[in-house]
């Protein structure tokens, strides 16, 4: 088959030889979805793929089994990649983004700022205070609120933040809190509008090439959707009054 004779359709792959500069000058080019360059080609890595498989199914067992923390399983999986030679030593360096890690540093001090201060307790406190006379207004609220400020803090944070106002309202109003609980727990998961909301958002945002843009546009539906699915299930199989 003729190169002319292909015809490109979305969401193909395209492998290219190119210029150094082609990745940075169509890096946000809106005729590529992602543009990553391949510095170094070796066809006889795949031997050094058991390895590969071996540092991340120990970093998985070793955290999920809390055997040992979550960063000291990840500092013994880079060890055995590079030890193993399946990366150098100064390739992964080089994959060390210190702006994505700077940003995430800075990121944890706003939340704690925001909580410690008490500006994320009033602003739950103010939205969920308003809603507070209708049981189903006041889930919508609860997931609303939970996922703006999941956003902004912590994801453990914001479920804190959202349950301990929460569980006051909901008892003085003789609400059954199970439901208001399970949106919260649900709405701090769904952290899909920005890279801040969680710190793997940030890590391929930066590794994507992606824009703060491409999270609220692929991620403002997403949310959409799983925010109906969850308000219109929790009160189909919970009651939202104890009544």
């Amino acid at each position: 088959q003729k190169t002319g004779d292909i015809v490109i359709r979305p969401g193909d792959t395209l492998l290219m030889l190119a210029r150094r500069s082609f990745t940075e000058q169509h890096r946000f080019s809106r005729d590529f979805l992602l543009v990553n360059g391949l510095e170094e080609l070796s066809l006889d890595n795949n031997r050094k793929a058991p390895w590969c498989w071996l540092a991340i199914g120990s970093m998985v067992v070793l955290a999920s089994f809390n055997v040992l923390p979550v960063v000291i399983a990840a500092m013994i999986a880079a060890a055995i990649v590079i030890l193993s030679r399946c990366v150098t030593f100064e390739r992964a360096k080089q994959s060390l983004d210190l702006q994505v890690l700077l940003t995430i540093g800075l990121a944890f001090g706003i939340g704690g700022a925001l909580t410690d201060s008490g500006a994320a307790t009033l602003l739950a406190n103010s939205v969920l205070s308003i809603f507070g006379e209708n049981p189903f207004a006041l889930l919508v609220a609860v997931y609303l609120i939970t996922l703006l400020l999941t956003e902004m803090v912590t994801n453990n944070a914001a479920a804190v933040i959202s349950f301990s106002l929460v569980a006051g309202i909901v008892d003085s109003l003789g609400y059954n809190l199970i439901p208001y609980a399970i949106v919260i727990m649900v709405a701090a998961s769904a952290s899909f509008l920005s890279p801040m909301g969680y710190q793997t958002n940030l890590m391929v945002y930066s590794a994507g090439g992606y824009r703060f843009a491409d999270y609220l546009k692929f991620g403002f539906p997403l949310s959409v959707v799983v925010a109906a699915i969850t308000l219109s299930l929790v009160p189909a199989f919970w009651s939202l009054t104890l009544q």
